[in-house]
């Protein structure tokens, strides 16, 4: 029994003489590569119709299209437009994958406006956030004379 001590403490006093192998720090390197994907084939895709809309007409300037894999709500969380341009559509939203929601403004003028849409989308496990500024051409409303 006291050979048994005396081993121990041998053990005991050569761990407290020589330390612990731990370790104070650990440096590594790593590398990542990270793609950004075009508007189209974002999470949200996120098109501009580029559509002219006659004065006093309301038209489709943005469109946004769900590509997550899940259902998500979106929501125009903050909407700045230029006179001339109203803004009349997507407030809020929920979209199931592969579907689409559009944003429609009506012209209020024969002037070019501009509309700025700060955009969330929101789903299980998702969280998305982007501005956006669009460009609209209104036009003056056609008319004919007989």
């Amino acid at each position: 029994m006291n050979h048994g001590r005396i081993v121990l403490a041998m053990f005991v006093i050569a761990a407290l003489i020589v330390g612990t192998a731990g370790y104070d720090s650990i440096q590594g390197d790593r590398s990542a590569d990270v793609e950004v994907a075009n508007d189209a084939d974002a999470y949200l895709a996120l098109e501009e119709t580029g559509a002219t809309i006659e004065n006093g007409s309301t038209g489709e300037v943005l469109r946004l299209t769900n590509q997550f894999g899940t259902t998500v709500d979106l929501v125009i969380t903050d909407v700045e437009t230029s006179s001339g341009v109203t803004n009349e559509g997507l407030n809020r939203s929920t979209r199931d994958p592969g579907k689409t929601a559009t944003l429609n403004v009506t012209c209020t003028s024969a002037s070019t406006g501009i509309i700025t849409v700060d955009i969330e989308a929101t789903g299980d496990g998702i969280s998305f956030q982007t501005t956006r500024t669009i460009t609209v051409a209104c036009q003056s409303s056609m008319t004919t004379s007989g």
